[in-house]
């Protein structure tokens, strides 16, 4: 995986279901052929996530104008 995407690189899941890949993910680092070091993006203010302004980005993911928040805990995602 780590040919594929840079530390930083943002990445959106192919199943979009609230089941499924619903956020999208910064990527922090390989752990293994499985998994990988993560960071969740959402719109919710709540539970001490952190508010990331537009220049946090190179790019803006979607056209949504509601603010991003950065889910502050490092999370273990699956390669998959």
């Amino acid at each position: 995986m780590t040919n594929q995407f840079t530390e930083g690189d943002i990445i959106q899941g192919m199943l979009r279901g609230r089941d499924e890949s619903y956020h999208p993910i910064i990527y922090f680092g390989e752990i293994d052929s499985d998994y990988f070091h993560g960071g969740m993006i959402t719109h919710s203010n709540q539970h001490g996530n952190v508010r990331l302004n537009d220049n946090h980005f190179n790019q803006k993911i979607n056209n949504d104008p509601r603010p991003s928040y950065f889910v502050n805990n490092k999370l273990i995602k699956k390669q998959e």
